[in-house]
């Protein structure tokens, strides 16, 4: 696979596991139903979530849906100015860009954020958000480090 393709091919297979996990959520699932699959310890929930992490900016949809674009926007800057060399770079930011893509189209399209991993002591979240998180936390680490081959 070409250097480039595997930015945007990492960002679509995100994208696209994303929201057939939801659809398939919201296929099988009433809203604020679950199913336990690890005792009472991991749910598989339906939870509509109208804000970002944790509840915030609940309703606040015109907002947030501005802030996915902008940080998709930074994301895709960045992608073309980090070399194509720094593997682990281009592949953070190819789950940045497919969990915030993921996340996005939800609220264009459905007016929340479909949540379904839920461990009851911490808010539910989706495998947007996790692509997010890690992309995130891999940047942090190349930083710290320095290092682009961890």
């Amino acid at each position: 696979m070409r250097k480039k393709a595997y930015f945007w091919a990492i960002a679509f297979f995100v994208l696209v596991l994303d929201q057939l996990l939801k659809f398939s959520v919201i296929s099988k699932l009433t809203p604020l139903r679950s199913i336990p699959v690890i005792g009472n310890f991991f749910y598989i929930s339906y939870v509509k979530n109208t804000g970002a992490a944790f509840g915030l900016f609940a309703g606040q949809m015109a907002f947030l849906i501005i802030i996915g674009l902008a940080v998709c926007a930074v994301v895709v800057y960045f992608h073309f100015k980090v070399p194509f060399s720094s593997h682990f770079t281009q592949t953070s930011l190819a789950l940045i860009l497919g969990g915030s893509i993921g996340n996005l189209v939800d609220r264009i399209f459905r007016g929340y954020v479909v949540d379904f991993i839920d461990f009851r002591f911490w808010p539910a979240f989706n495998l947007a958000d996790i692509a997010v998180n890690f992309g995130i936390f891999l940047i942090i680490v190349i930083q710290l480090t320095g290092k682009e081959d961890i």
